[in-house]
């Protein structure tokens, strides 16, 4: 696995495939194995999967912020000597996405939020993040992990599919204790992105879950106007976890959508 350089820290990435750049970023407490079966999905393209600071074998940034983590992405996209991509995040990877194209607008030619959102924590979603903090500090990763991962599916893929619960369980259980916390202060400290969204110049991607509980449905919602050029997937029986539970379908939501930014070249 090629790796890259962030101030010294080591960055792990994937990168198969030619053609037209596609990037997916994972979630917090995921990390790039998620998408093994995107790559696999998306032969077409040169795909590029990375493992965001203090998550799957990229090292440990102290203060990571979000802001740092689309910088990291930069890095990545420099040393493959890529000026531009279709980026895709998941969660945490969607703020991730949004501060990239704040900054590095010109770098994309469209990008996605699967399960994300441009809105800052308001004071509640802060103050949980934080207890989340010291419940890790008390009780470990893997025991959080435990708690958080279930409550990402729709409860009845829950049921169905506890293999992939527990490959996923397994992935967030080797995060460390400081890449958890990096990643909870990162995403309570996020600002407000809703203006990278209408100001967009390229297509956005909305892939959203009807059952989500990490992000609101009146979030997912209320984001869909913003970007005047917008491709908007709802899903009805899916959480937060649309890739595995509804797999096909957003595979096929993000073929289309990546015909579409090609097609406006």
């Amino acid at each position: 696995m090629p790796k890259a350089k962030y101030k010294k820290e080591h960055i792990a990435y994937s990168i198969t495939g030619a053609g037209p750049t596609l990037v997916f970023l994972h979630g917090f407490g995921e990390d790039q194995r998620m998408w093994q079966d995107y790559i696999q999905a998306f032969k077409a393209y040169q795909v590029i999967t990375i493992d965001l600071p203090g998550f799957g074998q990229s090292a440990i940034i102290q203060n990571a912020t979000i802001s740092v983590m689309a910088e990291v992405v930069k890095t990545v996209l420099d040393q493959e000597a890529i000026h531009q991509c279709i980026l895709i995040g998941h969660s945490m990877g969607g703020y991730v996405a949004l501060n990239f194209a704040h900054h590095y607008a010109d770098r994309l030619l469209g990008f996605g939020l699967f399960h994300s959102h441009p809105y800052a924590d308001p004071a509640d979603k802060k103050k949980g993040r934080t207890k989340a903090i010291t419940f890790v500090k008390e009780h470990g990763v893997a025991f959080y992990i435990k708690q958080l991962m279930p409550l990402l599916f729709a409860e009845e893929y829950v049921h169905a599919n506890p293999p992939i619960l527990d490959k996923m369980l397994g992935y967030g259980s080797q995060t460390s204790q400081a890449g958890i916390i990096n990643g909870l202060i990162a995403m309570r400290d996020r600002p407000d992105q809703t203006k990278v969204l209408t100001q967009a110049k390229v297509p956005v991607l909305y892939l959203i879950g009807k059952k989500d509980l990490a992000v609101p449905i009146e979030n997912s919602l209320n984001q869909t106007h913003l970007a005047s050029l917008a491709d908007i997937h709802i899903y009805e029986e899916v959480g937060h976890m649309g890739m595995f539970e509804k797999k096909q379908a957003t595979i096929d939501a993000i073929h289309g959508f990546v015909n579409l930014c090609l097609d406006l070249q």
